[in-house]
């Protein structure tokens, strides 16, 4: 009679277990939207991968159910799952690596809390504690709330491999730890317990320095594109006033003129009415605009660096029709022009002055922006895990350009296009605006 009601306790338990399996892959869900940014994804495809993830479970836990198997498996499927999102090696491994933790100091808590201890890992799972695994699930999703609250991580900001280093090392660390805990034997209850707890608050400590770094590396980014938008607005600002002043110092002098001409032209001076129709014509008092479409962000960006170009001897070619007003933020159009006109005029740089051309084309139609830059090079185009890297010195303020200017493009669902021949580097940018 007692096998017997055993077995009915047992089995209540897995329909609990197997119900709460449920609640705990959208727990999962919820974190890997801290994470990872949930715009632009293929929502059917992410739905499949959760419901893919929690059928493999719920099947480990009722064929094999060894600790260490699930934790290897949630290892595995958590890094598959992260697939769903785009995103860098850096930001996946950390994922991973804090959502197991999480899930295993909450799980250790309780445990320990329902008085079940020295659990060996490589032997079958006997913990059948119906309470234990509503509050493990309970607590887990509590600890979700409060970290969803940083929401600077899931921008993906590439922070310095020296703080991701130091960053990985404290849930890695944590992992080893709590897994040695929940293995020995000896060790009174209490102190096992308050380990796991003090390991779960250092990561979470752990989990808000890192959003931390993640907002000052963005700030510090925003801030240098202001500067660079104020340079752009700058330079602009002074090629207007300049236009204004010549202008209106051409209306003072153009009666003066109108009469010398007349002058010439009377006394049938043909040959010193030409040279002074010359000379006119040669005089410059103003700076060259390249374009006036009447986008002001654009021109200003334009105006600024093919002033640059140049000076350095670049050959421009530009074509520009643009209404005055796109729903592009500045910041964004500074990141996708100012990067790729920046690359194409250092490129042009490092070859000889006669070979030197950029040709710019940016065009609007039906709801769509082209940004099309080509430019001359010469040097080897470097790649590494399929992405272009800079050839420069200066790692910290080279090397991520393109990369930033495609994560701008992507905010307007837009496309990103590099080809490039044996002299010529073409990047073609697309934005639905």
């Amino acid at each position: 009679m007692r096998k017997k009601a055993n077995k009915v306790e047992h089995m209540f338990y897995d329909v609990v277990y197997i119900a709460m399996n449920l609640f705990q892959t959208y727990i999962i869900f919820r974190l890997m939207g801290i994470f990872f940014n949930r715009e632009a994804i293929n929502r059917n495809k992410e739905c499949l991968t959760y419901l893919l993830y929690y059928l493999c479970i719920t099947g480990i836990y009722l064929l094999i159910n060894i600790p260490v198997i699930t934790l290897a498996a949630n290892l595995i499927a958590f890094a598959l799952l992260s697939f769903n999102y785009k995103a860098g090696l850096k930001q996946r491994v950390l994922s991973v690596s804090f959502i197991c933790l999480i899930l295993l100091c909450s799980e250790g808590i309780i445990v320990l809390l329902t008085g079940h201890i020295n659990s060996p890992i490589f032997s079958r799972n006997d913990y059948s504690s119906v309470i234990g695994t509503v509050s493990i699930q309970l607590f887990t999703y509590m600890v979700v709330l409060i970290l969803q609250n940083y929401k600077n991580i899931r921008k993906g900001n590439n922070i310095p491999t020296i703080y991701w280093l130091a960053i990985f090392l404290i849930p890695s660390a944590s992992l080893y730890i709590i897994v040695n805990l929940l293995m020995a034997t000896g060790l009174p209850l209490i102190q096992v317990l308050l380990c796991i707890v003090l390991v779960l608050l250092v990561n979470v400590a752990t989990f808000y320095l890192y959003d931390f770094i993640s907002m000052e590396i963005e700030e510090e980014m925003t801030n240098r594109m202001l500067l660079q938008q104020n340079n752009y607005y700058e330079r602009q600002f002074a090629l207007i006033n300049t236009a204004l002043a010549a202008n209106k110092s051409l209306r003072h002098d153009w009666e003066n003129h109108l009469s010398i001409l007349y002058s010439l032209s009377e006394k049938n001076e043909g040959k010193h009415l030409m040279e002074y129709l010359s000379e006119l014509m040669e005089e410059k008092t103003v700076k060259e605009e390249y374009t006036r479409s009447g986008n002001v962000v654009i021109d200003s960006i334009l105006n600024f660096k093919l002033q640059e170009a140049e000076r350095k001897g670049i050959q421009i070619n530009l074509e520009v029709s643009v209404p005055e007003q796109l729903s592009v933020k500045s910041f964004d159009m500074t990141v996708i022009l100012g990067n790729l006109l920046d690359n194409a005029i250092e490129a042009c740089c490092k070859i000889a002055e006669n070979k030197r051309k950029i040709r710019v084309s940016i065009r609007y139609d039906k709801s769509r922006l082209f940004i099309e830059i080509k430019n001359q090079y010469e040097n080897e185009i470097l790649y590494e895990k399929g992405n272009i890297i800079t050839t420069n010195d200066d790692k910290k303020n080279h090397g991520a350009g393109l990369s930033n200017v495609k994560n701008a493009v992507e905010k307007y669902q837009g496309l990103l296009h590099i080809e490039h021949s044996d002299n010529t580097f073409n990047v073609t940018a697309l934005l639905f605006v």
